[in-house]
């Protein structure tokens, strides 16, 4: 189910790539996804530990899809990191 979305994307991407090959050539389109690929591979170099899966569009609280038991032992001691 996580992978629906690229397959989506990629086939709605595809008939346009093609008729841009066939009007500028592939050397174009070429530098073009390269480009694209290397301005998103960057912006996943500000990605942490830390980073939040997500946000909720309404407010600044986090939405998890993990159970927070294994950190309640920490919290509780008065550490809220993470082992060390």
């Amino acid at each position: 189910m996580r992978l629906a979305p690229q397959g989506i994307g990629a086939a709605l991407v595809m008939p346009i790539s093609g008729r841009l090959t066939d009007k500028l050539g592939g050397g174009i389109v070429s530098v073009f996804g390269v480009v694209v690929m290397t301005v998103a591979t960057i912006a996943l170099t500000w990605v942490t530990a830390h980073t939040r899966e997500t946000t909720s569009p309404r407010s600044e609280t986090t939405v998890t899809r993990r159970s927070p038991e294994p950190l309640q032992k920490y919290r509780e001691a008065g550490d809220a990191g993470s082992p060390r």
